[in-house]
């Protein structure tokens, strides 16, 4: 999946050094920084573009999956390194 994702976050970053306030492009890149695991730069590109459009739906809606998944992923290692002790 990286290999894949990688075309799009170049090409995203560049028409971002363009066009620096499209909250779709930040959301879509936002999108590809998930899908590549870097969670921490998703949520910063999901915050810029809900600050540029405070009604970008599809961006709560990314940032909240976002939240809810690496939620879940705490509580699971939590518990697998409680099992081992």
């Amino acid at each position: 999946m990286h290999r894949r994702c990688q075309p799009a976050k170049d090409q995203y970053e560049a028409e971002l050094r363009v066009n620096q306030s499209d909250p779709v492009l930040l959301n879509n890149l936002g999108n590809v920084y998930r899908d590549l695991g870097s969670y921490d730069k998703a949520l910063e590109v999901y915050q810029r573009s809900i600050s540029l459009d405070t009604g970008a739906v599809t961006a709560y809606m990314n940032l909240a999956n976002l939240y809810q998944y690496t939620l879940t992923r705490r509580i699971s290692a939590s518990r697998r390194s409680k099992k081992r002790l």
